[in-house]
């Protein structure tokens, strides 16, 4: 019974969390060569249809969703080719659409801070930590 309330509660707490999120939208010219190096990821690592879009959001499905992510992200140029995200880059696309830059940059730099096994795992370390500490996420 314990476990069923502490799970009820885990949950409560992350919708809780998802409502506070702000949106940001992207606007596809801020990303680079969008098409073509997304087509290019798509057929080296083979992704989920909905990859890019979950990207954006700060999820992925699989293993081949998160080799996706870091494949584009690291051919744009967000993602150096150590798994960790240029923050500066990331900041310059969205600061219109998003005035507290302050409080983004505070987490983006805490969880760039963070490491995981290789390049891949990194990012997937750093997707899962911004998903739950960030003030906004991204769609299209």
């Amino acid at each position: 019974m314990r476990l069923v309330i502490l799970i009820c509660a885990v949950f409560a707490i992350t919708l809780a969390k998802k409502d506070t999120q702000e949106e940001v939208v992207v606007k596809p010219d801020s990303l680079p060569n969008v098409l073509k190096i997304k087509h290019k990821c798509e057929i080296e690592t083979n992704p989920p249809p909905e990859a890019f879009k979950n990207m954006l959001k700060a999820t992925y499905e699989n293993e081949a969703a998160l080799h996706f992510s870091y494949c584009y992200l690291t051919h744009t140029g967000y993602v150096s080719e150590d798994g960790h995200f240029v923050v500066s880059k990331l900041i310059s696309v969205i600061k219109e659409q998003y005035p507290k830059e302050e409080e983004l940059i505070k987490t983006m730099i805490e969880c760039n801070k963070l490491n995981g096994k290789d390049p891949v795992d990194t990012l997937r370390v750093f997707i899962d930590c911004f998903r739950e500490n960030s003030p906004i996420v991204f769609t299209l």
